[in-house]
């Protein structure tokens, strides 16, 4: 009755401690239990939701808690849990996506990818240069390579149906990154943001263009609005919008976007100290505030021929 059409993720970067207990997407058996867990959930609130997604940002995830460490599990190493988690994540999707349409067949289901832009530290070297490859391919690639049967870089497309009716694009900002010899499980690659801001979050109309490779509608699912005050999350904002304008002007079917987040919340390594909210949270009694980066989005309609 509000004009919201809500999109559900499943899953977002941890698990329930009795599934990590029992080794997370490393064993086989989380595959089926996933699968059951959104059966229940479509089950519960399917009237009320058409549009899913069963892993958000699965990939990243992986990257960060079994390659670089800082991210739960916190395991590194050479990279053998790793490729195990992996296979049961792209398992996990396949089966969340029978459980949800056989549920109702006209629900819809994303597969979720976080594009980044690196470039390499040292642009004369072939190391850097293949590790910023590496990093940028591993969380947008690897997934709607697997989940589209499509590979658009080199030509390929694979006979089946999808398994998925959209994709949703989280945008993760530009980085350089060098090669790092002693960090096989995060693909070698050790990446750092661009300390600017603005600059470093420049490049989703280019995501969003190749993301449209895959021949799939899009969801921009994650806008980062992470700033130290709002003057500068509402540039950041504007920023984003302008280019997801561009994108549709250029033929990108782009059919929402959400920013990130509605409030201020808790981040695992930055804690309460890191600010996204569109609504500021107060700490000692929890009232919500608005910011003034909350009204842009309020009446914001997207539309390929109009100005930000």
């Amino acid at each position: 009755g509000m004009g919201i059409t809500p999109y559900c993720a499943l899953h977002h970067v941890t698990l329930p401690r009795w599934i990590a207990d029992g080794g997370g997407w490393t064993s086989a058996e989380t595959v089926e239990r996933f699968a059951a867990y959104a059966r229940r959930v479509v089950a519960a609130i399917g009237s009320d939701c058409a549009a899913w997604i069963p892993l958000l940002d699965p990939m990243y995830a992986i990257m960060r808690g079994y390659g670089v460490g800082d991210w739960p599990p916190e395991r590194t190493g050479l990279g053998i849990a790793r490729g195990r988690a992996v296979t049961h994540v792209i398992a996990a999707h396949f089966a969340a996506w029978r459980a949800i349409k056989e549920a109702d067949s006209a629900h819809r289901v994303g597969v979720s990818i976080r594009a980044t832009r690196s470039e390499p530290v040292d642009p004369d070297s072939a190391w850097d240069l293949r590790a910023a490859w590496r990093w940028d391919a591993f969380a947008a690639w690897l997934l709607p390579d697997a989940v589209l049967g499509v590979r658009p870089r080199i030509g390929l497309h694979a006979e089946g149906a999808p398994a998925a009716d959209f994709i949703g694009l989280a945008w993760g900002g530009r980085h350089r990154v060098r090669f790092g010899a002693l960090r096989p499980a995060s693909l070698c690659a050790v990446a750092t943001p661009l300390a600017d801001l603005r600059e470093a979050g420049t490049g989703l109309d280019a995501a969003i263009a190749d993301a449209a490779t895959y021949g799939a509608p899009i969801v921009a699912t994650g806008i980062d609005l992470t700033a130290p005050d709002d003057a500068t999350r509402c540039v950041l904002l504007l920023d984003r919008l302008r280019e997801v304008r561009h994108a549709m002007r250029t033929g990108a079917d782009v059919r929402a976007v959400f920013v990130r987040s509605l409030l201020d919340g808790f981040a695992w390594r930055d804690g309460y100290e890191a600010r996204s909210g569109l609504f500021h949270v107060a700490r000692d009694t929890l009232a919500r505030t608005p910011n003034d980066s909350a009204y842009p989005v309020s009446y914001t309609h997207l539309r390929a021929h109009e100005t930000v």
